[in-house]
């Protein structure tokens, strides 16, 4: 018998998440933040070593933010180039473990699950509504705001693949 087939979502920002569902019905979430940089590359490769692997990521690029005053600003130099590079490591992480993996905008996956942001909706009530869905789908898990997105999309990879 082969190797388990194994669903990855991987959302890559610096609050994002890695979702994991097993063709057998486990799920799992793996918050970036709270793991080191080697931590995060190991548990990728055991991933790849350990199971049939296929992983969406969402693909990302540099946008406006909000302030603390909800007024859009750009974001800084600094901050676009840790997030360029946390999303860089991610993928040599993916290409170091040999999981192929394919990405796309945020839009794909999340018109798939019925999720249009609402003109005029606050980012965090958007957020907050992603996070309802992934509750919806699996209520047997403890989800944060952090992690609803990478398990969202391992859903979806999930669905599409099968």
């Amino acid at each position: 018998m082969g190797a388990l087939k194994c669903f990855l979502g991987i959302d890559p920002g610096a609050n994002g998440s890695l979702g994991i569902i097993l063709e057998d019905g486990k799920r799992y979430t793996f918050r970036f933040a709270k793991h080191t940089e080697k931590e995060t590359c190991d548990f990728l490769m055991r991933c790849g070593m350990e199971w049939d692997c296929f992983a969406v990521k969402e693909k990302v690029w540099a946008m406006p933010a909000k302030d603390a005053d909800g007024n859009e600003r750009k974001m800084g130099a600094a901050t676009m180039f840790t997030f360029g590079e946390n999303n860089g490591f991610i993928r040599a992480c993916l290409i170091a473990a040999a999981i192929p993996f394919e990405e796309k905008v945020p839009q794909t996956w999340q018109k798939f699950f019925g999720m249009k942001k609402d003109k005029g909706e606050e980012p965090a009530a958007y957020k907050r509504r992603l996070k309802q869905k992934a509750e919806e789908l699996f209520p047997d898990m403890k989800l944060t705001l952090d992690d609803c997105d990478g398990i969202l999309i391992s859903e979806y990879c999930r669905r599409t693949r099968v």
